[in-house]
């Protein structure tokens, strides 16, 4: 049960003394010695003449909700840790856009000197001082940028590749909740962009080369071949070959 010496007791007697209206949570005992949380209201009633002649207490048995809630931090919590050892950018905007939770990576990608996308703070305050702070980075601050839509970004399923001035590539996602709040993250894929890049390059160079250059699977069927190698084998096309490329080189392991 609630200690005798606790600040809600201190404050209920002091309010009993008072003839004040108030209201307590409290850690009491049922009859059957079962622990409950009792929430109980205090209304001061007055005569005619505006004196308090009485006191008016009412209580409620609020331990589920007050259980509820304590499971909703509880979990709260497991997922702000969760988050803030990820690598992507997370941030929780309640009803009105106000902070609810942002990670380390967030204020890392998106650094907004002094507002820190602190709790309490909001989206357009934070970004504000985000794209000020950008203005003398090489990259540009193109118009996705400045005016960000997280309307429409919600409505995207695969989200958005978004360039930062930074030189950074993140792909950025948005989720509406049904409280109205909003759901934000943000992934760096600046290395994956970076090794399509060279992929791409690699295989321009190899398309353009002389040489004939082709690939088999452990079955021996042909998946892939250059240009070269495909007008060496006399296919019409580079993908021609994968209905008949088995066929092929079993007639030719004859030949």
């Amino acid at each position: 049960a609630e200690a005798e010496d606790s600040d809600e007791r201190a404050r209920l007697r002091q309010a009993v003394a008072e003839n004040a209206a108030g209201q307590f949570l409290l850690r009491n005992r049922k009859r059957d010695g079962t622990l409950f949380w009792n929430e109980l209201s205090l209304f001061p009633v007055e005569n005619e003449k505006g004196e308090v002649v009485s006191l008016v207490a009412t209580q409620n048995d609020v331990t589920q909700r007050i259980e509820a809630a304590a499971e909703r931090d509880k979990t709260r919590a497991q997922m702000a840790q969760a988050l803030t050892a990820t690598e992507d950018a997370y941030v929780v905007l309640e009803e009105g856009r106000v902070i609810a939770f942002a990670n380390d990576a967030t204020r890392e990608i998106f650094p907004a000197p002094d507002v820190e996308w602190a709790l309490g703070t909001t989206f357009e305050a934070n970004w504000s001082v985000y794209v000020a702070a950008s203005q003398d980075l090489p990259g540009r601050v193109t118009s996705l940028i400045a005016n960000p839509d997280l309307q429409g970004l919600a409505q995207l399923s695969n989200g958005r590749e978004i360039d930062l001035p930074d030189g950074r590539t993140v792909l950025v996602r948005a989720a509406d909740m049904s409280n109205g709040g909003t759901v934000l993250s943000a992934t760096d894929v600046t290395p994956m962009k970076a090794a399509q890049r060279l992929l791409a390059q690699r295989l321009a160079a190899i398309e353009a080369a002389e040489d004939g250059i082709a690939i088999t699977d452990d079955s021996g069927r042909l998946t892939y071949l250059n240009g070269a190698a495909s007008a060496m084998l006399g296919f019409a096309s580079p993908t021609a070959h994968y209905a008949s490329s088995e066929r092929l080189l079993r007639q030719r392991a004859f030949n």
